[in-house]
């Protein structure tokens, strides 16, 4: 029984450390979002003048799930959907589905 529960030790370790090696603040995830922080922010913090979203807020990240931050990325959002009354623009002729990805688990990565 106790090697069991070493081996599921071992295993949960490994598929979380291959999650988190390459998206949580990741350079690459780094280097894509810097398109991103003229309007969120560099520390994911949203900026009040632009009603963006606080990405470090747990309630905001408990409602956006990684499809639906990538998702968004992607074909960005209408003026009617945001807060602030202004759309976003989408960025799926401007980075690709791997790029979009990576952007989308490092904004999930400032709830860690």
């Amino acid at each position: 029984m106790r090697k069991i529960w070493t081996l599921l030790t071992i295993v949960g370790f490994l598929a979380g450390s291959m999650f988190f090696a390459g998206t949580a603040f990741s350079a690459d995830g780094a280097k894509l979002y810097k398109k991103c922080q003229g309007c969120h922010s560099k520390d994911g913090k949203g900026k009040a003048k632009k009603q963006t979203p606080d990405f470090t807020n747990a309630d905001w990240q408990s409602r956006h799930s990684l499809d639906k931050i990538k998702k968004v990325i992607a074909e960005g959002m209408k003026k009617t959907e945001t807060k602030s009354g202004k759309a976003m623009p989408g960025f799926s002729k401007r980075m690709s589905a791997e790029e979009i990805d990576t952007v989308a688990k490092y904004v999930k990565a400032f709830s860690k």
